[in-house]
C-alpha cells in the first residue's frame, strides 16, 4: 500500500493511502494527529497547494512523497461551486460558495427544494442523522456539518455528494438543542477568524505606512546630502576665488614693488647726472 510522510515544524507521520484516498480526509488525519486546526491549515507538495478535490490516484503525487502541512486555508479566496447532491431516489442541484459550510449547503437543498434534510424522524421519533459521503470519506457528525465548509474538501467547480441516513436514539428536541450549539460556536468562531484578519489588515496598513514614512525620511536625509554637497562645491568654489584674488592682489604688491625700485633707481640716475654736471662746471 501506498505511503505518504506529512511534515510539520519538523516532526514527521507517515500515512497509507489507497489509490482511493482522497486528499481532504488526509489532511483531516493530519490536522488531528499534530493537534492544529483543520480550517486554517493545507497541504503542500513541490512548494505548491495541493488540490483537496481529487482523490489519491488523480494527484500526480509518488509514493514515498513528503508532503508539508502548512498554514494557510484563511487565505483561500471563496469562489462559487455547482453541488450536485445524490439522495436516495432522485438527484438535485444547487450552486453555493465554497466558503459555506456542509450544514448551510443542507439548508440551501431544503430551501430551494422543499426538502427535510436536517429534521427527519423515525417512527419512534428518533432523529435520523444525516450522512454527506463526498468521494470515500464520510461525515456525519453534527459538529462536521457546522465546521467543514466546501473549501476544506478542496470543492471547487462542479461536484457530486451522497446523502444519506442513519438511525439514532436520540430525540429531535436534543439533536435541535447540539445543533444549534454548533451554530452558535461556529458562529463565534467566524468571528474571531475576521476579527483575527482585520488585526492582520490593519497591521499590514500601518507597516506599509511606516515603509511610506521611511522611505519620505530617506528622501528627504538624500535631498539634504545633495544640498550639503552643493553648498560644499559652492564653498569649494568661494574658497579658489579668494585665493586667487589674494595671488592677484601679491602679483599687483610686487609690481608695485618693483615699479617703486625702478622709481628710486632713476631719481638716484638724475642726483648723480646732476652732480656730475656741476663739477664740470666748476672745472670750466
Amino acid at each position: 500500500m501506498p505511503q505518504l510522510t506529512i511534515i510539520y515544524s519538523g516532526v514527521r507521520k507517515n500515512y497509507q493511502v489507497t489509490p482511493a484516498t482522497s486528499l481532504s480526509s488526509l489532511l483531516q488525519k493530519a490536522c488531528t494527529e499534530f493537534r492544529v486546526n483543520e480550517k486554517q491549515f493545507r497541504l503542500k507538495y513541490n512548494g505548491k497547494l495541493i488540490d483537496l478535490a481529487v482523490p489519491y490516484r488523480l494527484s500526480g503525487i509518488p509514493a514515498g512523497t513528503t508532503l508539508e502541512l502548512v498554514k494557510g486555508a484563511t487565505q483561500i479566496k471563496s469562489a462559487t461551486a455547482v453541488v450536485a447532491l445524490q439522495l436516495e431516489d432522485n438527484r438535485i442541484q444547487t450552486t453555493t460558495l465554497t466558503s459555506n459550510s456542509l450544514w448551510t449547503v443542507l439548508l440551501q437543498f431544503e430551501k430551494e427544494h422543499q426538502l427535510n434534510l436536517t429534521r427527519r424522524i423515525d417512527s419512534k421519533g428518533n432523529y435520523l442523522q444525516p450522512v454527506i459521503v463526498h468521494l470515500n470519506r464520510e461525515l456525519k457528525q453534527n459538529k462536521d456539518f457546522f465546521e467543514i465548509n466546501l473549501d476544506l474538501l478542496g470543492i471547487s467547480g462542479n461536484v457530486l455528494l451522497r446523502l444519506r441516513f442513519i438511525e439514532t436514539t436520540i430525540s429531535l428536541d436534543s439533536i435541535q438543542f447540539e445543533q444549534n450549539t454548533n451554530e452558535k460556536e461556529s458562529i463565534q468562531t467566524n468571528s474571531t477568524n475576521l476579527t483575527n484578519e482585520s488585526s492582520t489588515n490593519n497591521e499590514i496598513i500601518l507597516s506599509e505606512s511606516k515603509i511610506e514614512t521611511n522611505n519620505q525620511i530617506i528622501e528627504n536625509l538624500n535631498n539634504l546630502d545633495n544640498q550639503i554637497n552643493v553648498n560644499s562645491e559652492n564653498v569649494n568654489l568661494n574658497t579658489n576665488i579668494i585665493l586667487n584674488n589674494q595671488n592677484d592682489s601679491k602679483i599687483n604688491d610686487s609690481k608695485e614693488i618693483d615699479i617703486e625700485i625702478n622709481q628710486n633707481q632713476n631719481n638716484n640716475l638724475i642726483v648723480n647726472n646732476n652732480n656730475a654736471n656741476n663739477n664740470n662746471a666748476n672745472n670750466n
